[in-house]
């Protein structure tokens, strides 16, 4: 091989290892390590993502945390949710995928509630404020003057976006007006009257009802605005 040839020959080799070198790193830059894992919703339960469950929701009555002393059974307590004004019957829509696992008239003080179970994908953890994160939670819904049949029943399995229930007028003159009273629980404690019998048991939700409230709940708004549709 002359000299010619073997420079082009040279030439011919340095390119094509540099044409391998950039293949594999567009490879890596177009196919990075978080797209080998695939996300699977074809189970109808896993969530999807969280929405309000009214349109314009915007809390207009008790907050999260905010001192209550009607709340919980105690002498001072915290508001573990959030409330949100509404027309009379209006209706109440599912934030996320999930199954139901409360959904009955409960008494005058609470009116029908709803409590839905939402799973998170397989290998996804729901965001938490404060930095943690949940494979579950739940959404509790109070105060409805009703709930949908046709999309509501134990065990049953709802969409987000789908009707659970209607604005009510509860507690009965209480001078609250009509409104939504919404939760995010880290916990399901669902057993006859809620949390309040649950944290009876427990003792600390009248000892020490605002270190309770947090370790149960989470400000609904900012959770849904950190785990919005995906």
């Amino acid at each position: 091989m002359n000299g010619k040839n073997a420079w082009l020959f040279s030439i011919l080799i340095w390119s094509g290892v540099f044409l391998f070198l950039v293949g594999c790193a567009s490879d890596q830059t177009l196919i990075p390590r978080d797209r080998t894992t695939k996300v699977d919703l074809s189970n109808p339960a896993v969530s999807d993502g969280f929405d309000f469950p009214l349109p314009g929701y915007f809390p207009t009555g008790n907050r999260f945390l905010e001192r209550n002393v009607r709340s919980l059974g105690c002498p001072l307590s915290y508001h573990p949710g959030e409330d949100v004004a509404g027309p009379l019957g209006s209706a109440i829509y599912a934030c996320s995928n999930g199954t139901v696992v409360f959904a009955e008239y409960q008494n005058e003080f609470s009116g029908y509630i709803v409590i839905l179970e939402h799973a998170a994908p397989p290998g996804i953890r729901f965001k938490l404020p404060g930095g943690k994160t949940a494979e579950k939670v739940w959404s509790a819904y109070y105060h409805m003057s009703g709930i949908d049949p046709q999309n509501v029943g134990l065990n049953r399995i709802v969409k987000r976006g789908q009707r659970i229930g209607y604005m009510g007028d509860f507690p009965h003159g209480s001078g609250k007006g009509i409104h939504l009273h919404f939760e995010i629980r880290k916990v399901n404690l669902w057993e006859g009257s809620a949390y309040i019998s649950a944290g009876k048991k427990e003792h600390s939700i009248c000892k020490k009802p605002e270190e309770w409230i947090t370790d149960h709940f989470v400000c609904p708004s900012d959770f849904i605005r950190m785990n919005r549709s995906r």
